[in-house]
């Protein structure tokens, strides 16, 4: 689907400039996810906090961007090391995914929205 769209592979695409907005998006995003938790959980969050969330969220992106696949096997078997399990390189791309069916998925996360898009490349 990446390669029809946008002509390019997911390891290809940079993910931080794909979820970098502006600095008044910033702005009313912090605004309604700030009214949204007060709403709902009745805690205030400051909007001072959601935006550096965002900013976070884009530093993130930019330091695990793992074209190769290295960073991914590395921070793992630190992981593997320190905790007994994957943690920190979960947060990495992987390069792809397949389902033990000769089917590979790409995995997109969309950070400001908390959602995971599973899309299925048919071979």
């Amino acid at each position: 689907m990446c390669d029809m769209l946008l002509n390019k592979k997911v390891s290809e695409i940079n993910h931080n400039k794909l979820i970098e907005v502006t600095v008044a998006e910033q702005n009313i995003i912090s605004e309604m996810y700030s009214s949204i938790i007060q709403s709902v959980f009745n805690c205030y969050v400051p909007k001072k906090k959601i935006c550096r969330a965002i900013k976070d969220m884009i530093l993130v992106e930019t330091l695990f961007k793992d074209p190769y696949g290295i960073k991914k096997r590395a921070v793992a078997s630190l992981d593997y090391l320190i905790y007994g399990f994957s943690l920190f390189s979960s947060i990495i791309f992987p390069l792809e995914v397949t389902d033990g069916q000769h089917n590979t998925f790409v995995m997109f996360y969309i950070p400001l929205f908390f959602v995971t898009i599973q899309v299925s490349l048919m071979h």
